[in-house]
């Protein structure tokens, strides 16, 4: 059930507001917000196929072997992100979110900006 909300939530919020309800609501206990930074830098990672890149964790917590710093895949993997990579589209020319628009098209910011 988690992962359907998850994915739902990457889809129709905003990534922080998802993330917040995500590390409150999909994890037991819930995981404290300081986790936001580093669940956006993991998901960046990924988007960018850079899956090895080290992460940072949150100040006073380590990894299970003492590291303060992890792959972004092991913090993906560890806490469920799967859903919010490359959940969201934007306008390549822009980068308004275009998740949303339909009918499918050319972005409106740009299409005014091609008019005017």
């Amino acid at each position: 059930m988690g992962s359907l909300q998850a994915q739902e939530m990457a889809r129709l919020a905003d990534l922080d507001t998802a993330l917040r309800w995500h590390l409150h609501s999909n994890h037991y206990p819930p995981l404290p917000l300081a986790f936001l930074p580093t669940c956006k830098a993991a998901i960046e990672a990924m988007e960018e196929e850079e899956a090895e890149r080290l992460i940072d964790l949150p100040d006073g917590i380590s990894w299970r072997d003492g590291r303060t710093a992890v792959e972004a895949w092991r913090i993906v993997e560890s806490l469920h992100l799967g859903a919010f990579i490359g959940a969201r589209e934007s306008c390549a020319q822009c980068g308004r979110d275009t998740t949303d628009d339909f009918p499918a098209g050319p972005c409106p910011n740009c299409e005014e900006d091609e008019d005017g």
